[in-house]
């Protein structure tokens, strides 16, 4: 009884330590190993010292997550200031995957900063001379970040260079944008595997897949078709910081 006791003592301060720290800063795949390291080192200290009482042992553990966050992380990147719900859209044509159109849809704060900055005749709508200065300003600037956007064609890198067809629109007064990505992908008669991901590896602008955020478009008639949501890791992007979705994938000739 007490074994299990101290079993569910120690599982609490750690889950308690992890979630705290991934709350506060998601680490990355460099520094996530040394989490672990000292959440269980933390874990067993605090256990060990019986004498010392429940408030300290509460300081303790939180003082020791601040002093985690203020070595692995600089408080500017601690918290996203941009947040953004994306989808995607599998365009095919007769040959296979033509690329991937990706729509992102932002927050009220953004959204208002965006109209306030290129609306300049406020007619709450984006005519294609504000399309053009949102494109300039708020957007081309992203090509060093390859749009945010991480893509593998059959486990190999597809680096993402350039971008098509981008349009920014007002919906029900929300700012959202849209681009193609070429990603050119013939079927051929073996299973071919697209995964990608989308995040921002300063964690300034946290961008999560919305429900239902998976479409095709194309004559997908022609393809077998099969696609799964998961976590980012699991699709091929271990570098990719903790949390963010994974998307893969897989089409051949029917």
């Amino acid at each position: 009884m007490y074994k299990s006791r101290k079993k569910r003592q120690r599982a609490s301060i750690e889950l308690a330590l992890f979630f705290y720290t991934v709350l506060e800063w998601r680490p990355t795949k460099q520094n996530y190993h040394a989490l672990i390291i000292i959440r269980e080192q933390t874990a067993d200290m605090i256990l060990r010292h019986k004498t010392v009482s429940k408030p300290a042992r509460l300081i303790s553990l939180l003082v020791t997550t601040l002093l985690l966050m203020a070595t692995f992380v600089s408080p500017a990147s601690a918290h996203p200031h941009v947040f953004v719900d994306y989808g995607v859209v599998f365009v095919f044509d007769e040959q296979g995957l033509a690329g991937i159109t990706v729509e992102w849809a932002f927050d009220e704060m953004f959204t208002q900063m965006l109209v306030e900055e290129s609306d300049l005749n406020r007619d709450q709508h984006f005519d294609s001379r504000e399309i053009a200065k949102i494109k300039a300003g708020a957007f081309d600037n992203l090509a060093s970040h390859a749009y945010f956007t991480h893509i593998l064609v059959n486990d190999q890198p597809h680096p993402v260079v350039n971008t098509t067809r981008f349009n920014a629109v007002l919906k029900d007064g929300q700012a959202h944008y849209s681009f193609f990505i070429p990603c050119p992908v013939p079927a051929g008669g073996n299973r071919q595997k697209v995964s990608l991901t989308l995040y921002d590896p300063s964690y300034y602008s946290d961008l999560s897949l919305s429900p239902e955020g998976i479409d095709y478009r194309g004559p997908i008639d022609r393809f077998e078709l099969y696609h799964e949501e998961t976590l980012a890791q699991e699709v091929g992007f271990p570098e990719a910081p903790l949390l963010p979705d994974g998307i893969m994938l897989e089409f051949q000739i029917k």
